[in-house]
């Protein structure tokens, strides 16, 4: 009974930042959820649950979504990803790590003391930022970051925000549930435990948004770099302790 207490209210906090910044959830459930589980069950259902969450934020917002902001980040993701994918059996996944949490913590860290003008990066950037997303998420899974960087340096509203990086992590997560399926790692013990979570998830995201909504522009993004400088202190701690 402690066991899914435990799993329960990581996944109800997980899914609370999600909804409510629209990333991080992930990061923070697996840190947590291996406590309970083995990492084999929990990295599919992060899976199955962010793709839930992301749907569910999508559908919430699809009036501010336009298809032109999501193309050039999902562009550069297609030739990332295969990068990634070489990268996990050639480069060191805890060096690899510990370098991405101090260059989020650098960049979360400068854009809470200095103030960065909205529209810094042209449109054109976000190819190379989804190129670096695409190879971090094939390679360790921690694709995120360099996309919520590219959109919130963009002069967009918080919800066109919200809907551009969803609709992107949608179709990339749709792509890694069917490789888990395909190798074998959507099992009966997986699948229990995502359909017996689905309402706390969906509870934790519509709890993010309504608070999402009470928010301004610039409070949004404050909360957005604070989540990056708080990854990037679980990215290096993850990395020091395996050192």
């Amino acid at each position: 009974m402690e066991k899914i207490i435990g799993v329960a209210i990581t996944i109800f906090l997980a899914s609370f930042i999600h909804g409510l910044a629209g990333f991080g959830g992930a990061l923070i459930a697996v840190s947590l959820l291996t406590l309970f589980l083995p990492l084999r069950v929990v990295t599919p259902l992060i899976i199955l649950g962010g793709l839930v969450i992301t749907l569910y934020i999508v559908l919430r917002l699809r009036r501010h979504f336009d298809f032109r902001k999501m193309v050039p980040l999902l562009l550069g993701s297609v030739v990332g990803a295969p990068l990634g994918v070489f990268l996990l059996v050639a480069v060191n996944e805890t060096v690899a790590k510990m370098v991405l949490g101090v260059l989020l913590f650098i960049y979360a860290l400068y854009s809470l003391i200095v103030k960065i003008a909205e529209g810094t990066l042209l449109p054109r950037w976000g190819y190379l930022f989804g190129f670096i997303s695409g190879a971090l998420g094939g390679a360790y899974g921690t694709g995120g970051p360099p996309a919520v960087i590219y959109a919130s340096m963009q002069p967009w509203e918080k919800e066109e925000i919200l809907v551009t990086l969803q609709s992107y992590f949608l179709i990339l997560s749709v792509i890694i549930v069917v490789l888990h399926a395909v190798n074998g790692l959507i099992v009966g013990e997986v699948l229990t435990y995502w359909i017996v979570l689905l309402p706390v998830q969906l509870l934790g995201a519509f709890a993010g948004m309504q608070i999402n909504a009470r928010v301004k522009r610039d409070t949004f993004r404050k909360i957005v770099y604070l989540l990056l400088l708080a990854i990037s202190i679980l990215l290096l701690l993850s990395s020091l302790s395996v050192l």
